[in-house]
């Protein structure tokens, strides 16, 4: 049977569930701060025609970075709990058996 696609957000939330807790943690602090230095990026307004693709895949990316600032770290916190919920309950059912 083919494994169904996953989209990024699962991908990304798989990624934290695979590393330790902690690393998790600092994935979505380090991503955090790379975004937001893309979402206060300023972008200088085109000063020839030419330059206007220029600033408008500029202005995309800055935009795309103020939304995913919040939205990839939340990610890989939620892989990071989903772990360590995982263990406490192996940890948990090894004690009880």
């Amino acid at each position: 049977m083919p494994r169904r696609k996953q989209s990024v957000f699962e991908d990304l939330i798989a990624i934290a569930a695979r590393l330790p807790w902690w690393a998790g943690v600092v994935l979505a602090v380090s991503s955090y701060i790379g975004l937001h230095q893309l979402a206060i990026m300023e972008v200088a307004a085109p000063v020839d025609t030419r330059d206007t693709g220029t600033f408008v895949g500029l202005q995309l990316y800055k935009t795309f970075a103020m939304y995913l600032q919040y939205i990839v770290p939340g990610l890989f916190l939620l892989g990071s709990l989903v772990l360590a919920l995982a263990r406490r309950k192996r940890k948990k059912e090894r004690i009880t058996s």
